[in-house]
């Protein structure tokens, strides 16, 4: 990737595409890469962009990425204003947005019925197994 990013930044053809984990555009490494393209405009796409609401993630949402956009289901992160806020500001803002019931109006979304209840989920260690 240096490589190519220093080929980038010397050329004047050429398009750039980086696919990374939440964990990787977060990184210090990472940061300095892309704070060090300078010859083309740099557009961040965030898949599930609540994750990144997180004060450790939210140092990959750099000022110098000139376009932007956020993709979550559930855009409001839970018990975290401070981090829904930043990400709202950061994005501008919501795009679109569609309510479950529109979505199952549309036929995009089945009508299906989620049940609600209490699951003991601990596993039971039984002789001789290892889990």
């Amino acid at each position: 990737m240096i490589n190519t990013l220093y080929d980038i930044n010397n050329s004047t053809s050429g398009v750039l595409v980086i696919f990374a984990t939440h964990n990787t555009f977060s990184s210090e490494d990472f940061i300095s890469r892309m704070k060090g393209l300078i010859a083309f405009p740099r557009m961040l796409i965030v898949d599930e962009v609540h994750a990144t609401g997180a004060k450790e993630r939210r140092l990959g949402l750099l000022d110098e990425y000139d376009i932007r956009l956020g993709l979550s289901a559930t855009p409001i992160r839970y018990m975290d204003e401070g981090g829904t806020d930043f990400l709202i500001n950061y994005f501008h803002g919501v795009v679109y947005s569609l309510s479950m019931e529109e979505a199952i109006k549309k036929g995009i979304w089945q009508n299906i019925n989620i049940g609600h209840g209490l699951q003991n989920l601990q596993m039971k260690r039984k002789k001789n197994i290892i889990f």
